[in-house]
C-alpha cells in the first residue's frame, strides 16, 4: 500500500506496517529545513520510536517516551546527518523483533530497540520541515 503526497504533518494508522514490518518514506527536506521527525506511536500517543534528523545540528536523535516523558539519558544520537535541505531521500524503517532498523538511501544508518512492546504500535506520524512524496508499506 502507498500513500501519495500526504500533507505534513501526517498521522496515519500503522496497521500496514505491522503486517509488513517495513515502511519507506520518500521525501525532501524543505529548502530552509532545520529538522523533521518520524514517530511511531501507541494508541495512547506514547512514542515507541522517535527519529529526528536535525539538519541545523548535523545529527539525528533517536529516543522514546516513557510515561509520556522524554528520557534524555537514554537518548541515542548520531553525529552525522545524511539529510540536506532540498535533497530527495528514501528512508526505510524495517522491524526486526523489538528493533527498528533505519536505512537512508539504501545503506544501513542506525537502529533503535523499542522500550515498550512494539505490538502496541498504532500510528505513524511525520512532521517538521519536510515534503513527503510517498509513504510505502511493504
Amino acid at each position: 500500500m502507498s500513500i501519495q503526497n500526504p500533507q505534513v504533518p501526517y498521522r496515519g494508522p500503522a496497521q500496514d506496517y505491522l503486517q509488513t514490518r517495513r515502511v519507506r518514506i520518500i521525501g525532501t527536506p524543505t529548502s530552509d529545513a532545520d529538522r523533521f521527525e518520524v514517530n511511531f506511536l501507541s494508541s495512547d500517543d506514547e512514542i515507541l520510536f522517535h527519529f529526528n534528523p536535525r539538519l541545523n545540528e548535523n545529527c539525528i536523535v533517536r529516543n522514546a517516551t516513557e510515561g509520556h516523558q522524554w528520557i534524555y539519558e537514554k537518548e541515542e544520537r548520531e553525529n552525522r546527518c545524511p539529510f540536506q535541505p532540498g535533497k530527495r531521500f528514501a528512508l526505510d524503517f524495517i522491524q526486526d523483533g523489538q528493533t527498528f532498523k533505519c536505512y537512508v538511501d539504501g545503506p544501513a544508518y542506525a537502529s533503535f530497540t523499542a522500550r515498550i512492546n512494539i505490538n502496541q504500535l498504532r500510528n505513524i506520524e511525520i512532521k517538521g520541515d519536510v515534503r513527503v512524496e510517498e509513504i510505502h508499506f511493504g
